[in-house]
């Protein structure tokens, strides 16, 4: 069990802060969002599951596709409820890196002369895609005052199309999704994340180190190659309107390989 620390103000109960920023980007749509919804369930209920988790465990969940957005704000895992994921035009990588540094700052209790505060957060931030607005300064902003520094940070890119070179921006430990449009592998990487989590939070407890502690990964991930990683160019993208409801809504076409007729 922690031990709490005594403030003038009263007991305070160090916590793992947790932040999972997703790409909820049209390129996401079909069975990697369907994967992805699946997966934080798993998520949750892996981590609920665990009574050093249960102790220690603050989640927050952030997306972005053209706006970037704080669907969970930084909450005790006993009280999380998952939100409501919306796929959405646009991928705002440097909105999000932004957004995600000023959530930090404002939730994360920092350690002084007289305080324990929260250990290091562990963040990891997903995306399928290449970043659609100006995410350079952002990035070079978190990569030097944040990532190792005062968060642990762990770049997924999901799929072939996944920019990796915007993920070696922000963190030097980028792991590879092989194939995002299976539920099965979402879940897996999910699954990953609670052990990362898991085994992180008891090493704290036991009075260990701050680093972050990764498990061996499962088959659907490995960590990514080196060099640049090009769209594959193999999907496209169109929102259009129902006719009767008139609400949005996102079609995704999938490139057929050539076949020949006999």
């Amino acid at each position: 069990m922690s031990q709490p620390t005594t403030e003038a103000a009263g007991i305070y109960h160090r916590r793992l802060p947790v932040y999972i920023v997703l790409d909820s980007s049209e390129s996401m749509a079909g069975p990697a969002f369907d994967g992805l919804k699946q997966g934080l369930k798993v998520l949750l209920d892996e981590m609920l599951s665990d009574p050093m988790a249960l102790e220690t465990v603050s989640l927050s969940i952030l997306t972005f596709h053209g706006k970037a957005r704080v669907v969970l704000p930084l909450t005790s895992l006993p009280e999380v409820t998952m939100p409501r994921l919306v796929l959405g035009s646009g991928t705002s990588f440097g909105a999000v890196l932004e957004l995600l540094a000023h959530r930090m700052n404002q939730e994360i209790t920092i350690q002084t002369a007289t305080r324990k505060g929260d250990w290091k957060p562990l963040v990891f931030i997903l995306t399928d895609g290449e970043p659609t607005d100006s995410w350079q300064n952002q990035a070079a902003e978190f990569l030097k005052n944040i990532s190792g520094r005062k968060a642990n940070v762990i770049g997924v890119a999901c799929g072939p199309a996944a920019s990796l070179w915007a993920l070696r921006q922000t963190t030097q430990v980028v792991v590879h999704l092989r194939d995002a449009s299976q539920t099965q592998g979402f879940k897996e990487f999910f699954k990953w994340v609670s052990q990362s989590v898991k085994t992180t939070s008891a090493r704290f407890l036991s009075g260990g180190t701050e680093g972050v502690a990764l498990p061996e990964l499962p088959p659907s991930l490995e960590l990514a190659p080196e060099g640049l990683q090009l769209p594959g160019g193999d999907s496209i993208h169109l929102l259009a309107r129902c006719e009767k409801s008139g609400r949005l809504f996102i079609m995704k076409y999938l490139k057929v390989k050539p076949y020949s007729i006999i």
